[in-house]
């Protein structure tokens, strides 16, 4: 069976891209302004992430998915805060996105940022090529 996923992370962290590669859409701009479901896919505005504002929707959101998948986008400095990972009610993995633009030391430090935040699978993806949507696939029973 398919998992069904919430999408978090900062503003431009790629959720909408990586939500279109997953879901074989076409690839276009989108700026999410609420939560919105997909299929299986729930998608998060960047700024319930950055704000704390709205982590409440975020944790409560939790609660009806499979999975958790917290976007970092590798060029940024994005934080992560501190145990949030911990708050929600069932598994967060990883995901490191624009890998095409990001160089090695990037995709690194932001895999150890990810770790350290007690996040065990940790994939790395660019959604615009698709390269690395294999294994999100696997992990999300997509295939």
């Amino acid at each position: 069976t398919v998992k069904k996923v919430l999408l978090v992370g900062g503003v431009g962290a790629g959720k909408s891209t990586f939500r279109q590669r997953l879901l074989a859409e076409p690839i276009e701009y989108a700026k999410t302004q609420a939560l919105e479901l997909f299929g299986q896919v729930v998608d998060s505005p960047g700024e319930y992430w950055e704000g704390g504002r709205f982590w409440h929707a975020l944790q409560t959101t939790s609660c009806d998915v499979d999975v958790v998948a917290l976007l970092l986008d590798p060029t940024t400095t994005a934080r992560i805060p501190a145990g949030f990972a911990s708050c929600l009610s069932c598994p967060v993995i990883g995901v490191v996105t624009k890998s095409a633009l990001a160089t090695p030391r990037q995709l690194e430090t932001a895999r150890a940022r990810l770790s350290q935040e007690g996040i065990d699978s940790v994939l790395v993806v660019d959604s615009v090529s698709g390269e690395g949507f294999e294994s999100v696939r696997e992990v999300l029973c997509l295939e």
